[in-house]
């Protein structure tokens, strides 16, 4: 199984992964950069083929 990883430094802060994730499981920090709720999150990867910097990657589980 797999979960997306944010790499902040590639990150724009556009919040598109956010905004296309099913289940809201990413939202906004105070600095304005994406936190996945792992909790929520269910692996569909959504977000790392929406990312346009393709700062989201897989992470084994």
């Amino acid at each position: 199984m797999f979960r997306p990883k944010i790499d902040i430094a590639k990150c724009s802060k556009c919040m598109k992964c956010a905004v296309v994730c099913p289940v809201n499981a990413i939202t906004e920090t105070k600095t304005g950069s994406p936190y996945i709720n792992y909790s929520v999150c269910t692996g569909c990867l959504i977000c790392l083929r929406e990312c346009p910097e393709s700062a989201i990657m897989e992470e084994k589980k």
